[in-house]
């Protein structure tokens, strides 16, 4: 590839100005905001991200740039990152290209270079940044009511947690109804279908409406603020706890196809 600004993913000289780069200084931020120690957060990073032999550059350069930024730069990722820029290797891919790309790139690795030799910072502390999650357990019965006064019931198929929080998979039962049955009756009601808010009726098949519900941003609405009720519990079915959602909702926008659900004819 002789214009690096060619390639995917890549917009710019800089140190960071690469997909690569950005998640790599990202997912290590969040390794130290879990408190993940120090060496152990570089291990899994330089694991995960040189499985790509094209990126080695790119991610400890990446990986030695967000260190010193924090004050916490390993002696074995300096020592790789320098050799990357004295060796000239972190140059290389670039000479080809436009010459204004090149001297900006030579001064994205000098300066780099400064501030790895430089004595450094303070270590600072990373703080946790914040991830959505949930009161709703697998089980739970939700209500909404319509503008048009009709009820609709959602249960809560199960709850994904992992490292980026919680979010609750929620199923739309099938029906819409002006006062809702007990619990128990709806324990055997199927999921509803996407044909019923306006779907192709004649695609064979029928896929169960599921969503994973969450607040895509600290302050978003969360789903008793939007509306709905949880009005009891119902027991799991089979194959629940593997039940993956395929659909990724806002709780305001949950309620805005739950009202086209509850009007359609």
């Amino acid at each position: 590839m002789t214009e690096r600004m060619g390639v995917v993913g890549i917009w710019g000289p800089g140190i960071f100005s690469d997909d690569v780069a950005d998640d790599v200084r990202e997912e290590y931020r969040e390794l130290l905001g879990d408190d993940v120690p120090d060496e152990e957060a570089t291990r899994q990073i330089l694991a995960e991200y040189l499985r790509e032999p094209g990126d080695e550059t790119t991610v400890r350069l990446a990986l030695a740039a967000t260190q010193t930024g924090l004050g916490r730069l390993d002696d074995n990722v300096k020592a790789k990152a320098l050799e990357l820029i004295d060796s000239g290797a972190a140059l290389t891919p670039w000479l080809e290209g436009k010459p204004s790309d090149v001297r900006a790139r030579k001064t994205a690795l000098e300066r780099l270079r400064k501030r790895l030799l430089a004595p450094q910072p303070d270590r600072k502390k990373v703080r946790r940044e914040w991830r959505p999650d949930t009161d709703l357990e697998p089980g739970d019965l939700l209500s909404y009511r319509a503008p048009n006064g009709l009820l609709v019931a959602l249960r809560v198929v199960h709850v994904e947690r992992g490292r980026y929080g919680a979010q609750p998979i929620l199923e739309l039962l099938e029906g819409r109804w002006e006062e809702l049955p007990p619990a128990g009756d709806l324990a055997d009601v199927p999921g509803a279908s996407s044909q019923r808010v306006g779907g192709n009726p004649n695609v064979v098949g029928r896929r169960v409406l599921r969503w994973a519900v969450y607040p895509f941003h600290y302050g978003e609405p969360t789903w008793k603020r939007v509306g709905f009720a949880r009005v009891g519990r119902i027991a799991p079915r089979p194959g629940d706890d593997v039940v993956s959602a395929d659909q990724h909702r806002a709780w305001p926008i949950l309620v805005d196809e739950l009202d086209a659900y509850a009007s359609a004819e």
